[in-house]
């Protein structure tokens, strides 16, 4: 049974971490924070317009901290939402799955349709990366790539992805 609080390990496969981010999301439900500063954050206007709104609140509360070598840690919304409100800056670190982990879990709570992106690069046989799409409305994808220094809207060029 995976613990929704956060896990932590060596890396134990693709189809683990997807189920633990999808079992965070269904858990954030139940914690009226996640949706209550979603909803704040993303404020009035198109569903586009609350996605970038979401993506520059996300953006500027989160800094990319890589996991420790040889190990995997994935945080859940609620504790990074602990660690936010905790923090004297309002900001808290976390690698990619624990940014992507937040944004799906905000995103689909306030309703707009989200999916988990996992994504190979250099020809390498193991996922280097997991980020979101959202899907505003708008006829086409958005990525939602928290660790991105291109920006809203923009994903790194991969070899292969895969979408959850």
């Amino acid at each position: 049974m995976l613990e929704l609080r956060g896990i932590s390990g060596p890396y134990n496969g693709l189809g683990t971490k997807i189920r633990f981010i999808k079992d965070c999301y269904r858990k954030s439900l139940l914690d009226p924070r996640i949706r209550g500063r979603a909803e704040e954050w993303a404020g009035k206007g198109s569903r586009l317009v609350q996605t970038r709104n979401l993506y520059e609140a996300l953006k500027h509360g989160m800094v990319y901290m890589a996991d420790p070598v040889g190990v995997e840690m994935t945080k859940s919304p609620s504790v990074m939402m602990d660690q936010m409100e905790g923090s004297y800056s309002r900001t808290v670190k976390g690698d990619c799955d624990d940014m992507a982990c937040m944004a799906y879990a905000m995103l689909n709570s306030i309703g707009i349709p989200a999916k988990l992106r996992v994504a190979w690069y250099k020809g390498r046989s193991l996922p280097q990366h997991i980020y979101v799409v959202a899907f505003p409305g708008i006829g086409r994808e958005v990525p939602f790539d928290l660790t991105s220094k291109r920006g809203f809207g923009v994903e790194h060029p991969y070899d292969r992805v895969k979408d959850f």
